[in-house]
C-alpha cells in the first residue's frame, strides 16, 4: 500500500478569467492506494493566503471520504475518470461526505493513524470482480 500526504496551495480566484472560484485555504490531502485503486480524505484548513486572512474566520474541517475503485462498486455507476492516479487509469468513484468532519475530529485527537485506518478500511471495502 502506498500512502501520500498532498497540501494543496490557497488560492484567491475571485477575479479569474473563467469565472469566480472563491476563496480557498490550504488542503491537505490523504491518498492511499493499492491494486484496487485508492482512498481519500481531504482536509480543509483556514490557512489563506495573506491578502485573504482577515475577511475569512472559517474554521477547518474534513471534506469526505472517496473510494476510487477500477471497476464499477455498483450497478449502473459510471466512469468518473479516464484518467485517475490513484486507479493508474480509469476511475469509478464514490464517497461519504458527511463522514469527512467526523473523521477530522477523530484526527485532532488521534492524529494521521486515525486517517490511515479509515482509508484502510474503505479501500479494503473496494470490490473486485471474480
Amino acid at each position: 500500500m502506498k500512502k501520500e500526504v498532498r497540501f494543496v496551495p490557497a488560492y484567491d480566484k475571485r477575479n479569474d478569467p473563467e469565472g469566480n472560484f472563491g476563496i480557498h485555504g490550504v488542503a491537505v490531502a490523504f491518498f492511499l492506494s493499492g491494486p484496487k485503486g485508492g482512498a481519500e480524505v481531504k482536509i480543509t484548513t483556514n490557512w489563506y493566503l495573506p491578502q485573504n486572512r482577515s475577511a475569512n474566520k472559517c474554521e477547518s474541517f474534513g471534506s469526505g471520504i472517496i473510494y476510487h475503485a477500477k471497476t464499477p462498486q455498483h450497478e449502473n455507476q459510471s466512469v468518473s475518470s479516464e484518467e485517475c492516479k490513484l486507479t493508474g487509469g480509469v476511475c469509478y468513484c464514490d464517497g461519504w461526505y458527511a463522514e469527512g468532519d467526523e473523521l477530522f475530529e477523530k484526527m485532532i485527537a488521534g492524529g494521521d493513524k486515525v486517517i490511515w485506518a479509515r482509508l484502510q478500511e474503505v479501500y479494503d471495502d473496494i470490490e473486485v470482480p471474480k
